[in-house]
């Protein structure tokens, strides 16, 4: 997975390139730069704009957004094959 700015950028952060087999990876792309996001009581993650809100960047802002879209996708496909959830999610 990897995040993205606001001009889907590839985050200057987020690993790239082919595998030790010449595979592209990673295959999703998705916002995770400067996301606002729920802030746990007692942790200093991200950048703190209240107390329940903080701004955070990376792919853990990033993977929540690829499960957002693929829950309701799987709720009308229960029976999709592993390839088919996957092929749904790619970037090519």
């Amino acid at each position: 997975m990897w995040a993205s700015s606001k001009s889907d950028a590839i985050a200057t952060f987020s690993s790239r390139g082919p595998t030790n087999d010449n595979r592209i990876k990673p295959d999703v792309l998705a916002p995770g730069v400067n996301i606002i996001a729920a802030r746990a009581s007692g942790t200093n993650m991200g950048t703190p704009i209240s107390q329940y809100y903080t701004v955070a960047s990376g792919t853990s802002m990033a993977t929540p957004h690829v499960a957002g879209a693929v829950a309701p996708l799987l709720d009308a496909n229960p029976s999709l094959t592993h390839s088919g959830k996957k092929g749904a999610v790619k970037l090519r």
